[in-house]
């Protein structure tokens, strides 16, 4: 994803079956809805501390998702956003966190949540 991109809009990547990692720029302010919905290859995503929002179902049913790192405190997290990701087994993110809505992350498969206090 070029730096100069500031917004990833609704189903930008959706069914990209060949993606398997995604590093988002700092650029970056928005992950749209479904954005990354059905990547089925994708196996680890990386969010910025300048992404503030991400979308109802943006990374639903990447099933080879494992590894989420979310940078930003402010990083309100939608509806659904990691829902029916089977394989997800760890999410790094930073505490406290601002928003995260509910069933943003599946439940019940060994899903780990590791909290990153933020510095002073």
């Amino acid at each position: 994803i070029p730096d100069s991109v500031t917004q990833i809009g609704y189903l930008a990547f959706a069914g990209c079956s060949r993606l398997r990692s995604v590093d988002i720029p700092a650029s970056v302010k928005a992950i749209g809805c479904y954005a990354f919905e059905h990547c089925r290859s994708l196996r680890s995503v990386h969010i910025p501390a300048s992404v503030k929002e991400i979308g109802i179902d943006a990374f639903q049913s990447c099933r080879s998702l494992k590894y989420v790192y979310i940078v930003g405190s402010e990083t309100a997290i939608g509806r659904n956003a990691f829902a029916n990701c089977s394989s997800l087994r760890c999410v790094m993110l930073p505490c406290p966190l601002t928003a995260t809505e509910r069933c943003a992350f599946p439940q019940g498969n060994g899903l780990s949540f590791f909290c990153r206090m933020a510095e002073k």
